[in-house]
């Protein structure tokens, strides 16, 4: 009777040890990007950067010429130079390592974010004074939230050891622009909204 149960408790004990063991090998299979986007093919972050990075500059632009603050200025213009620098960059990997900005079909159709950027860049234009800063600022607060989850997925999982050195490389300038993005804005729209649901550190 008494074998009969140490038996039984060895053999349980086993179980357990076995089911403990198969789930952390699970677990460590489970890639963390760090980020809440999902992380996207090595071609698709070029697409999707190299748009973004044009946005950026053109909306940078308008906002250098449009803007009412000293500080939104100022902000635009180094978003102009920011990120001229790393669409050049981006763009020599892309074209070295085989990736066409455009998407692998060329003239792909605009995403839902370069839809909205191109939508944001039109309502601009029609903007003016401090009311062309407050929409300004919530456009760079959103849109550096969006690339720097974006950056951080390709940072995490990229399959190009020279795009996700790039992107790695990018992440803390992508981190300082939302930082001062949300300290321009938060007199401009309120704390709340100038956080823009900012991803976790």
């Amino acid at each position: 009777m008494s074998i009969h149960i140490r038996v039984t408790t060895a053999a349980a004990f086993c179980a357990l040890v076995l089911a403990f063991c198969g789930s952390a090998s699970q677990a460590q299979t489970t890639v963390t990007t760090g980020a809440d986007t999902p992380a996207i093919s090595d071609a698709k972050f070029v697409e999707e950067a190299t748009a973004a990075g044009m946005a950026e500059v053109e909306a940078g632009k308008l906002a250098a010429s449009k803007a009412d603050g000293s500080d939104v200025k100022a902000f635009a213009e180094s978003m102009v130079r920011d990120h001229e620098k790393a669409n050049a960059e981006l763009l020599r990997i892309a074209e070295e390592q085989g990736f066409p900005p455009g998407g692998s079909k060329g003239g792909t159709p605009l995403s839902a974010e370069q839809a909205a950027a191109r939508q944001q860049e039109s309502n601009l234009s029609n903007l003016s004074g401090q009311e062309f800063d407050r929409e300004y600022m919530a456009g760079q607060v959103k849109s550096h939230v969006e690339a720097v989850r974006l950056y951080e997925a390709q940072a995490a999982v990229s399959e190009d050891d020279r795009l996700r050195a790039f992107a790695t490389q990018q992440l803390p300038v992508l981190r300082q622009h939302l930082e001062k993005a949300q300290s321009i804005a938060e007199p401009l729209l309120g704390n709340e909204t100038a956080s823009g649901g900012s991803p976790k550190q």
